[in-house]
């Protein structure tokens, strides 16, 4: 097979010819157009509303999670049957004892108000089987 020589070929003429210095400054050129074309980036916020923003982003989320965390607690509401079994439990405890575990507005909410006179007293005591365990209390 014969040696194929790139230089040795006849050159094959396109018609088309570049103008005179057209490569000379193309760069250049091609520099311009594409600055020209860059679209300008608008700030919408500037860096002290981003950051104002960003704060009450973390406190919206912050308090929403404490909601969250508060409406999943669970309520623990006592019915009488659990308060009686807990007293029954305890029952090595004294009235002072209860009376230290107590505050003030505990006490007058158990506080009950009766306008008895002496005579009234006489008859429920008298009626109880055990009233002298009442009278040296």
């Amino acid at each position: 097979m014969k040696t194929f020589k790139l230089d040795e070929i006849e050159k094959i003429k396109t018609g088309f010819k570049e103008p005179e210095g057209y490569f000379d400054d193309f760069a250049l050129r091609l520099q311009q157009k594409i600055e020209l074309s860059k679209p300008k980036r608008k700030r919408y916020l500037s860096i002290n509303q981003r950051r104002v923003i960003y704060i009450a982003a973390i406190f919206i989320i912050a308090f929403g999670v404490a909601f969250i965390q508060y409406s999943k607690a669970p309520n623990y509401a006592a019915s009488n049957e659990i308060i009686e079994n807990y007293l029954a439990a305890n029952s090595h405890l004294t009235d002072e004892d209860w009376a230290n575990l107590l505050d003030e507005n505990d006490i007058q909410k158990i506080e009950v108000k009766m306008n008895l006179n002496n005579q009234e007293i006489e008859d429920i005591l008298a009626s109880e089987e055990n009233f002298e365990k009442y009278i040296t209390d």
